[in-house]
């Protein structure tokens, strides 16, 4: 009799720290932040950026997305009118003019254009050169405008953060084309952040600007893109569409670049689904 007592007050014991901890975890699970089931997170990039990198990804198809190409291109031009109203103004009728030699209107994606290849070809390459010369004149302003501002830290750091994060629609092409002058990129953005100086802590340890430096170090990555990426930048022949730095004295012609989806995709999820076709047959 009592052994059944006992036995029954400790299951009445377990009971209750089970249902404790049920409790617990579930507060817990309730109150931690949402964390992602994939291994690797998606990249954070700027909108430029991964409007850039999205219309180079399908202008690399066949056939071409056209209504999507020009939606990327789009963003393109709204984030550049503030900052140079003329030279977006004739981004969009180059735009026009390119788009205009394919003879055919935009249609929707699940119908894509029957354009003639040489048509096509000539349309891609030019689209893909005006969007990388804009992107490219885009990092030019912001560096620009950060020299002018150079003893100002917050501001001139706003636009050195712009600046640098528009680049990196360029990084890993320059990665692997041009190491050296990619290497020397980075040199001179790091000269560039130490010559903001630092306001310490408490004002101890302050590190006063150096405008002549930063100045000379824009100067020096400003060069490197006009020099690439100015109104004279062609997409080489023959070759997959990308931002390859040819005018650079250290540029490796050769040099083989990763195989990079666009944006935000997630192999896991394909939208749409990819067609399966029974016993090889349509």
């Amino acid at each position: 009799m009592k052994g059944a007592i006992r036995n029954r007050k400790l299951n009445i014991t377990l009971g209750g720290l089970t249902a404790i901890i049920a409790a617990t975890l579930l507060y817990l699970g309730a109150s931690l932040p949402l964390t992602r089931a994939h291994i690797v997170p998606p990249e954070e990039l700027h909108p430029v950026v991964e409007a850039y990198r999205r219309l180079t990804f399908l202008l690399n198809l066949n056939p071409v997305l056209w209504e999507k190409v020009k939606g990327d291109f789009d963003t393109l031009v709204r984030y550049s009118r503030p900052l140079d109203a003329n030279a977006s103004s004739r981004a969009e009728k180059e735009l026009d003019a390119a788009l205009s030699g394919l003879g055919l209107a935009m249609v929707n994606d699940a119908e894509p254009p029957a354009e003639p290849a040489r048509a096509r070809e000539e349309a891609r390459r030019r689209v893909f050169e005006l969007a990388t010369r804009t992107l490219a004149r885009l990092i030019v302003i912001q560096l620009e405008q950060a020299s002018k501002v150079a003893r100002d830290r917050r501001v001139a750091s706003q636009h050195l953060s712009e600046a640098r994060q528009l680049l990196a629609a360029f990084e890993k092409t320059l990665y692997y084309s041009d190491p050296e002058g990619f290497r020397r990129l980075g040199q001179s953005w790091l000269a560039m952040s130490g010559a903001l100086g630092s306001g310490g802590i408490l004002r101890v340890g302050a590190i006063q600007e150096d405008p002549s430096t930063f100045s000379r170090e824009a100067e020096n990555v400003t060069a490197y893109l006009i020099e690439n990426y100015a109104d004279t930048f062609r997409a080489p022949p023959g070759r997959v569409l990308a931002p390859l730095p040819q005018s650079s004295p250290t540029f490796r012609p050769n040099a083989r670049l990763p195989q990079l989806l666009p944006p935000r995709a997630n192999i896991n999820k394909q939208n749409p689904r990819p067609r399966q076709i029974l016993n090889m047959a349509a």
